[in-house]
């Protein structure tokens, strides 16, 4: 785990994907809930949730007894987030498995995630006579 601190900055964005394949599929007549993925900001310092992402539905589909690849990326975008950094960020990817656990691949086509900043003065509001060129 590396957490990210920022200074002057604000987390704008982030874009993660992966990819997936669950547990063995039931027998039938069995009902049973998948996988659920939940994407969050958080202090990484104090482990408090900052901001929640992304909740996933449960993923049941691209089961491994019936394997032949994995799912297509689970695409997340979060823009314009507007968050300080100035504590320390960490992306968590929580994952509660319910009745079947989930498998993803930790490569280039598995798993992806960009993070992006911008400058606090690139996000300030400004009034009709304020601005970062106003001598006042």
């Amino acid at each position: 785990t590396r957490a990210v601190l920022a200074p002057g900055h604000v987390l704008d964005s982030i874009e993660l994907s992966f990819r997936y394949t669950t547990g063995y599929t039931p027998p039938a007549g069995v009902q049973n809930q998948g996988p659920v993925v939940t994407v969050g900001l958080v202090n990484a310092t104090t482990g408090s949730l900052v901001k929640t992402l992304f909740v996933s539905d449960a993923l049941s589909n691209f089961s491994f007894d019936h394997f032949t690849q994995y799912s297509p990326p689970v695409v997340i975008k979060a823009e314009g987030l507007g968050i300080r950094n100035e504590s320390p960020l960490a992306v968590q990817l929580q994952i509660s498995n319910n009745d079947r656990n989930l498998q993803i691949p930790v490569d280039t086509n598995g798993f992806s995630i960009q993070v992006g900043w911008q400058p606090l003065a690139e996000r300030a509001v400004f009034t009709h006579g304020q601005g970062l060129f106003w001598d006042g």
